[in-house]
């Protein structure tokens, strides 16, 4: 399943930034149950790596699910925050997204359930380089 959202470049980066976080949110929280049946690894295991997309900073973005993004063995944020939070969720920690604004697009994070932030794009580009 690929889910395109398109947002008009005159919205406020604000709340922009609050959409997309409910989007990729609400999409980890449709992947929690489908994870135990995709039986994937866990995203710091599976050996994916992050790739920027080629519409990246456009304002068009493509959500994949977990399955699809390890699949093709490439992810930019989103996915693998969709990834990263459905997973935690697993293993009961009440995650969420995180999203902000970074010079010309977003960027998308885990918010722990003790509050940290957690980047799965870095922790990916340390163990496996990028794409």
């Amino acid at each position: 399943m690929l889910i395109q959202t398109h947002v008009h470049e005159s919205e406020p980066p604000g709340y922009v930034a609050y959409l997309l976080a409910h989007q990729i949110t609400g999409l980890a929280r449709g992947c929690k149950f489908l994870m135990m049946r995709w039986q994937l690894p866990e995203l710091y295991e599976s050996g994916v790596k992050f790739k920027l997309p080629a519409q990246h900073g456009t304002g068009f973005e493509n959500f994949c699910l977990p399955l699809e993004t390890y699949q093709r063995g490439v992810g930019d944020c989103d996915n693998l925050v969709i990834w990263r939070v459905a997973e935690l969720w697993l293993k009961g920690e009440p995650a969420r997204c995180r999203c902000r604004w970074e010079g010309d697009a977003y960027h998308v994070l885990v918010r722990r359930g003790n509050g940290q932030l957690e980047d799965p794009s870095e922790i990916l580009i340390e163990r496996f380089g990028r794409q």
